[in-house]
């Protein structure tokens, strides 16, 4: 539970934070719950955040708030004065310090000490998931989490029919040292993905963006090809086709693919919207790579 700064009037209440540890939220595919085809690629989510740094600091930043407002009222040298003064001076005493936690080295990672846990109805599988980290989002090997730090990591399985070969509901979480992540279930359904499924833009773009993470530029444009296929305008299938030409290091096809998103960007919501800042990072950078090519 969160502590919250509660301010009734001139009243100030300390709640008590909870003792430091570390989050870990695991998602599949975005969702806790997957239901997922034999043939289709699966995307693990960690996040791992410091909730007490965030308690913390969210209960100081009240804290705060709440000593400006005495300092308004002891200014104005009110019949209050004295009281706010003592309330400022509790307050003070009991702003708090949330210890950030330092996880890896250079030589030890830590996702290194990631490890999965897969059971089904019949108890705990004795097998080693085929996960490999993916290459979006980029992870140092040392990481802090503060108040304002939170890092994430991805792991893809690209045939999940393959390794669980059954049918069915599988719940999974992963493990760093004594911390576990939430559980997630995958629903294993007892087919391929269906040609209909397969070829709607949600597929196609979710799919493509895929395998431009685990590398594979190629059939990621591919998967951005079919899409504009479909829609000739479509923004994500526009960037995804830039993102593929980056990684490809063909700097000037990106370029264009990312002048072309950006163009139609204005057609369709005007002069005055903003540009996504990814579009705008990816330009600049394919545009600076082109010219130094």
């Amino acid at each position: 539970m969160k502590a919250k700064l509660i301010i009734v009037l001139l009243s100030f209440s300390v709640m008590e934070l909870p003792a430091q540890n570390m989050y870990i939220s695991l998602s599949a595919n975005g969702e806790s719950t997957a239901a997922v085809y034999t043939n289709e690629p699966v995307v693990l989510r960690l996040s791992l955040s410091n909730p007490a740094a965030i308690s913390a600091f969210e209960w100081n930043l009240s804290a705060k708030r709440r000593i400006t407002e005495l300092d308004d009222s002891i200014k104005s040298k009110s019949r209050n004065s004295a009281k706010h003064m003592q309330e400022k001076k509790d307050i003070e005493q009991k702003l708090i310090k949330a210890d950030s936690i330092k996880l890896g080295t250079e030589a030890m990672p830590w996702y290194s000490d990631i490890s999965w846990s897969i059971e089904s109805k019949d108890g705990i599988l004795a097998m080693n998931l085929p996960v490999r980290q993916l290459l979006y989002p980029q992870v140092n090997p040392m990481i802090i989490l503060d108040a304002g730090q939170q890092h994430s990591i991805c792991y893809g399985i690209d045939n999940i029919g393959g390794a669980l070969t059954n049918p069915g509901h599988y719940t999974l979480r992963a493990r760093m040292g004594n911390t576990f992540s939430n559980s997630i279930t995958l629903n294993l359904l007892d087919k391929p993905m269906p040609a209909s499924v397969a070829s709607s833009p949600e597929t196609l773009l979710r799919l493509g963006n895929y395998f431009l993470q685990t590398g594979n530029a190629e059939k990621a444009m591919e998967y951005a090809s079919g899409l504009l296929k479909a829609d000739e305008v479509s923004l994500p299938a526009q960037i995804l086709m830039g993102d593929g030409y980056y990684q490809s290091k063909q700097y000037e096809k990106a370029a264009a693919w990312y002048d072309r998103a950006y163009q139609q960007y204005y057609k369709k919501y005007g002069n005055n919207a903003e540009p996504p800042e990814y579009l705008l990072i990816m330009m600049g950078l394919a545009n600076k790579d082109r010219v130094s090519d």
